[in-house]
């Protein structure tokens, strides 16, 4: 059984991930915009961008991109963590 398949997953599926990552990608686009850019307007620009791009990942590839989001975030707050 595919993944893609609409009779299991439904057409609204793309949707609803999309939206997830949309919300998702927009609030990383901004904590990381923030703490690089003074100008108000790249920041949006830099917002924007990674919103979109992380939006058509999540829809396009689903269940797969969130657990590939999770395990980097996951070594990155490691990284961070380390002594």
């Amino acid at each position: 059984m595919k993944e893609d398949d609409d009779y299991v997953s439904g057409p609204q599926h793309y949707w609803f991930q999309f939206v997830g990552g949309l919300i998702f990608g927009a609030g990383i686009g901004y904590y990381f915009s923030r703490r690089l850019f003074d100008s108000t307007s790249v920041r949006l620009f830099f917002t924007a961008v990674s919103a979109l791009s992380l939006a058509f990942y999540c829809g396009r590839r689903a269940d797969h991109a969130w657990r590939t989001i999770s395990d980097w975030l996951q070594t990155w707050f490691n990284w961070w963590r380390a002594p």
